[in-house]
């Protein structure tokens, strides 16, 4: 489907405490804290917007802490193919995004590795040609 930018997957996968389906169409989602909340709110509605018909805060009708929230959908299908990709991706960008953080951290340290190869030569350069 490819429906979620990566800023919300990042988000999902950072924050998302709970995903779920719910009722007949409808999708609920529970995250750590209001903030993270709130924007995966607003990101969600706007990645899905051409399938979710359907947008409420979880709690007394609606009035929820923007901690939690449903997200419905046009059919019972489509809200399957929508919580499969969320979970999907968010799996993805686990695995993923675990090498690739290691992988920016090897990155680093062979450019602190070179660095320092590099500075010990100039070093003995420099005692060679003042010597």
């Amino acid at each position: 489907m490819g429906r979620l930018r990566p800023q919300t997957i990042e988000l999902l996968a950072t924050y998302m405490t709970e995903c779920k389906a719910a009722y007949k169409t409808q999708i609920y989602f529970c995250f750590s804290n209001k903030e993270a909340g709130s924007e995966a709110f607003d990101m969600l509605r706007n990645d899905l917007s051409g399938v979710c018909n359907y947008d409420a805060w979880s709690g007394w009708f609606g009035w929820g802490d923007k901690r939690d929230f449903y997200l419905g959908f046009t059919d019972a299908s489509t809200r399957s193919a929508v919580l499969s990709e969320i979970k999907q991706a968010v799996a993805d960008y686990n695995t993923s995004g675990g090498s690739d953080v290691k992988t920016k951290l090897k990155g680093w340290g062979t450019y602190l590795a070179i660095g320092a190869a590099a500075v010990a030569i100039i070093i003995l350069l420099w005692k060679r040609f003042k010597g």
